[in-house]
């Protein structure tokens, strides 16, 4: 992980399956080991997905209007081609445009940005 450096990973603890080798090993791991290993690799991701996403701030990227955000009704929720959400003011943009957002900054998981006005995009 820390190689690579993922822009987010959906991380799961082990649990055998029926029918698989594993299954069969009677050295499972213990649900306590499980738990620690998930938290820590959760946490590193955290911060591996937040430097990710504070490289992003300053530029100007390509967001899909999806969904009225969960805190503001001013503010709309979208998503990059990256799959990042990005959060900004609802401004003139509706449910399903393709607007240019400028990435003023990144708070965990998800970015904050501004409307980019077609002149300044030009």
């Amino acid at each position: 992980m820390e190689a690579l450096k993922f822009d987010s990973a959906f991380n799961f603890k082990y649990s055998p399956r029926r029918g698989t080798k594993a299954s069969e090993y009677d050295d499972q791991i213990a649900e306590e080991v499980k738990q620690d290993r998930l938290a820590r690799v959760i946490e590193l991701q955290k911060k591996h997905t937040l430097e990710r996403n504070l490289e992003l701030v300053g530029t100007t990227q390509t967001v899909l209007v999806e969904k009225e955000s969960k805190r503001s009704p001013q503010q709309w929720a979208g998503r990059t081609d990256s799959n990042k959400w990005v959060i900004f003011d609802k401004e003139d943009a509706q449910i399903r445009d393709m607007i240019s957002i400028q990435i003023r900054a990144a708070k965990g998981i998800t970015l904050h940005g501004q409307m980019v006005k077609q002149a300044e995009a030009a």
